[in-house]
Order: structure tokens, then C-alpha cells, then sequence
């Protein structure tokens, strides 16, 4: 029979990876993932941060790799107001066509 599920590769670079993994080594592996995998996986890549403009950077980064869509998460560190949350990801999602998925986290006080 055919498999009529969905697969979904996702790499995701929590802030200790990148202490040890360059920035170039991490878009190198989604240039891999998508050769390897494109049509047979959705293919999601973690590129949220708590600054938007390196947020914009990786995720625009990440599109030109090819991957199908990436996971954006809030800027909890810096505690920004609802007007914030709302520019962070509208300017996020202004710069790049793909999806983008958001990721919304409790904001601790």
C-alpha cells in the first residue's frame, strides 16, 4: 500500500548548539536535509530568537535553504508588551514567504 502519513523533519538551534555549531555549519544542514529529503518530508527549521533582526536573518537564511517552513518563538526574555509580540512577528513574517509558525510561550515574571 502507499504511506499516506506525514513526515516532518525539524531542526531546532536551542542556545547552547550554538555554542558549539557555527551558524554556517547549521544552514549547511538544512541545505543537506532539503537535497536529501525535499518532497518526501515537510521540512521545518527553529530560526525564532528574542531579537528580531537576527530572527529575520536566520529565517531568511533558512528559506534560501529551501526549507518549507520555519518555528518562530516569543522574545520571552525581553517581556515584550501584546504591540510587541505583534511587531517581532509581522516583521518576522514581512521578510520571507514561507510559513512561519509561532511558538508561544508562557511569560514567566
Amino acid at each position: 500500500g502507499t504511506n499516506k502519513g506525514v513526515l516532518i523533519k525539524f531542526i531546532y538551534n536551542p542556545p547552547l548548539i550554538s555554542i558549539w555549531v557555527s551558524s554556517i555549519f547549521y544552514f549547511t544542514i538544512f541545505k543537506l536535509l532539503v537535497s536529501e529529503m525535499k518532497g518526501k518530508a515537510f521540512i521545518m527549521a527553529g530560526t525564532g530568537s528574542n531579537c528580531t533582526r537576527t530572527a529575520i536573518e536566520a529565517t531568511q537564511e533558512a528559506e534560501g535553504c529551501g526549507v518549507d517552513a520555519t518555528l518562530q518563538v516569543v522574545p520571552y526574555y525581553n517581556k515584550p508588551s501584546q504591540a510587541g509580540l505583534i511587531a517581532h512577528f509581522t516583521a518576522i513574517s514581512k521578510s520571507v514567504a514561507r510559513t512561519q509558525i509561532e511558538r508561544f510561550l508562557t511569560i514567566f515574571t
